[in-house]
């Protein structure tokens, strides 16, 4: 009867020991490969320990997963992710097997009633600070926010209720328009500049001189 009991007791041990090591919840890893469709192979970065207190020193990439970028249906950030860069691999508590292939948004019914495995698991980029990006939004604790780029392009109608400082140049493919007066040392076209009324060339003979400014009144 004890020799039963103590192989009953060992398979399960064997059970809860082979489902306590595949069972995860989230690890970081570094993509090694962006697929067509944009899902990810990501290597995980800390090894597994089994129960019997070896390290699994023969991990192998999570392969296709999802990448999860942060928004709602109003917006969303397009995250591009290279090979080399880290992310957050969660594991899901339930079987999100066929959630994965359909749309997010659509409730679906699981294939197991295991999770917190490679078939429940998806992606989230993350980096450590200064850590070499190439571009950096920054918000503070005063909600100021601060776009360290070399470009950044706005596509679409621009809006803006305040100043506007810059210290380069603007480029306009279009018209300038402005319901106000347009200040500054100078105003330069391609045959006039404002300051001191120069002109690229002029006919024979004496110019008409301009007419007298007069500002506009208030009323």
């Amino acid at each position: 009867m004890s020799d039963m009991v103590g192989q009953i007791l060992g398979a399960i041990e064997k059970v809860v020991d082979e489902r306590f090591n595949s069972f995860e919840t989230a690890v970081p890893g570094v993509v090694t490969a962006v697929r067509n469709d944009g899902r990810v192979d990501v290597m995980p970065s800390v090894r597994k320990m089994v129960t019997s207190g070896v390290i699994d020193r023969f991990d192998a990439p999570v392969r296709g997963v999802p990448l999860m970028q942060i928004g709602f249906s109003g917006m969303a950030f397009d995250l591009e992710v290279s090979q080399g860069d880290t992310v957050i691999l969660l594991f899901m508590s339930r079987d999100a097997s066929q959630w994965k292939k359909r749309k997010w948004e659509k409730q679906c019914d699981p294939k197991s009633p295991f999770a917190n495995d490679a078939n429940s698991c998806v992606a989230i980029p993350f980096v450590r600070p200064d850590s070499g990006e190439k571009a950096v939004v920054k918000i503070d604790k005063d909600g100021k926010i601060v776009f360290d780029s070399s470009m950044v392009r706005f596509t679409g109608d621009l809006e803006v209720d305040g100043d506007v400082k810059g210290k380069g140049k603007i480029d306009a493919d279009g018209n300038i328009e402005s319901g106000g007066n347009v200040k500054g040392s100078d105003f330069v076209t391609p045959t006039l500049s404002f300051l001191g009324h120069t002109h690229l060339s002029a006919a024979p003979g004496s110019p008409t001189p301009p007419s007298v400014y007069t500002p506009p009144s208030d009323a």
